[in-house]
């Protein structure tokens, strides 16, 4: 084996590295010791959400966690054509009878 380009099989391999979505040691271990405190981070936001005097801070505290709860929506391109509309009448209608005060 030798140094430099075509030497060794370099790139992407099937079946490689950590599997898509796995935790690595220190996001293991940071789960871990907020579970061993009973830290709560969701639980918290939440709480101050509904339970907070100041107004930024629930409506911070709601940002937060909306993209939790729905779905970012994507962008829709729209094209219509005249083809599309359906015909239509306007029609206006003078009155020259003064509304009487009944």
């Amino acid at each position: 084996m030798g140094i430099g380009p075509g030497a060794g099989k370099g790139g992407a391999r099937q079946g490689a590295g950590r599997p898509r979505g796995s935790k690595n040691k220190r996001t293991i271990e940071l789960h871990e010791r907020l579970e061993a405190l009973d830290f709560d981070l969701v639980g918290g936001l939440v709480e101050m959400a509904n339970d907070s005097e100041d107004e930024k801070i629930r409506l911070d505290a709601r940002k937060t966690l909306m993209p939790y709860v729905y779905p970012r929506l994507a962008a829709q391109d729209i094209s219509l054509s005249s083809d599309d509309w359906p015909d239509v009448r306007i029609e206006l209608v003078m009155n020259d009878k003064p509304e009487s005060g009944d």
